[in-house]
C-alpha cells in the first residue's frame, strides 16, 4: 500500500496526550502496517525495524492495536486496507473488461472486411449477365434483354426464375411470356394479367386453351389480349 488517508483531527484527538516519542513511535508503527499491509505477528521484530524500544513499542501495542491469538490488528488501518484492496480488485476487473473490448474491437474490425468482401462476390454473383435461358430464341431473349434495359431494370437469376414461374401459372412458356412484355413494353411479367384480359371477353368453348394456341403468332396474340 503506497498511501493512506490521514484524518488530521482525527489524529490529533487520538495522541495528544502523547509525548512526541510515543507519537512519532505509533506513527512508525502505523506506517509499517499499512506498508506490510498485514497485521503485527512479530512485535519484537517490528520494533527492531521501527527503532522503537521495545517498553514503548508493547505499551502503544496494549493501546491503540487489539490482540488476536499473539497477532496485533489495528481497526482504522484494516478498514483502509479493506478500502484500498476494494479498489486494486475493482481497478483489476475494470482493466479486464478494458483489454476485452479492445480484443472484440479488433475483432469486429477485421470481421466486416470479411463479411464485406463475401457480400462483394454475393453480389457479383448476382449481377452476373444472364444467358439465354433454355426454350427461348435468341430474337425474343435479345428484345427482351434491350427491353430490361431500357426500364433500367437489371436481369438477374432471381428475376428470371419470377418470370417462369409466372409463365407456369399462367400455363404458357417462357418465351411466350417474355414475348407478350416485349410487345406490351413491359419489364416484368404476372400471370394475373394476362387472366385479367381473358376474363374481360365471353367465355366459350375455346377458353384459356384457344388463347394459349395463338400466343406464338405475335399479330394474333395482341388482337386476342386488346
Amino acid at each position: 500500500m503506497h498511501y493512506f488517508q490521514f484524518e488530521i483531527k482525527e489524529w490529533i484527538t487520538n495522541v495528544a496526550h502523547l509525548t512526541l516519542e510515543e507519537e512519532a513511535a505509533y506513527l512508525r508503527l502505523l506506517l509499517y502496517y499499512y506498508d506490510s499491509e498485514r497485521p503485527i505477528s512479530d512485535p519484537a521484530m517490528v520494533f527492531r525495524k521501527c527503532r522503537i524500544p521495545v517498553e514503548l513499542g508493547q505499551s502503544l501495542l496494549r493501546e491503540f492495536f487489539t490482540c488476536n491469538d499473539d497477532t496485533w490488528t489495528h481497526k482504522r488501518c484494516d478498514v483502509e486496507l479493506a478500502r484500498f484492496r476494494a479498489k486494486q480488485e475493482q481497478a483489476s476487473k475494470a482493466g479486464q473488461a478494458s483489454a476485452a473490448a479492445r480484443f472484440n474491437g479488433r475483432s469486429t474490425d477485421v470481421q466486416p472486411i470479411i463479411n464485406h468482401k463475401s457480400l462483394t462476390i454475393n453480389q457479383e454473383l448476382k449481377n452476373k449477365p444472364v444467358g439465354t435461358p433454355d426454350g427461348v430464341s435468341d430474337d425474343v431473349w435479345s428484345d427482351f434483354v434491350a427491353l430490361r434495359k431500357v426500364k433500367k431494370a437489371k436481369i438477374t437469376q432471381t428475376a428470371l426464375k419470377g418470370l417462369d414461374r409466372e409463365a407456369r401459372k399462367a400455363q404458357i412458356s417462357l418465351e411466350d411470356a417474355l414475348r407478350i412484355c416485349c410487345e406490351r413494353g413491359w419489364a416484368g411479367f404476372k400471370a394475373d394479367w394476362i387472366a385479367s384480359h381473358l376474363d374481360a371477353k365471353p367465355k366459350n368453348d375455346k377458353n384459356l386453351a384457344a388463347a394459349r394456341a395463338i400466343f406464338g403468332d405475335e399479330r394474333r396474340l395482341n388482337e386476342t389480349l386488346t
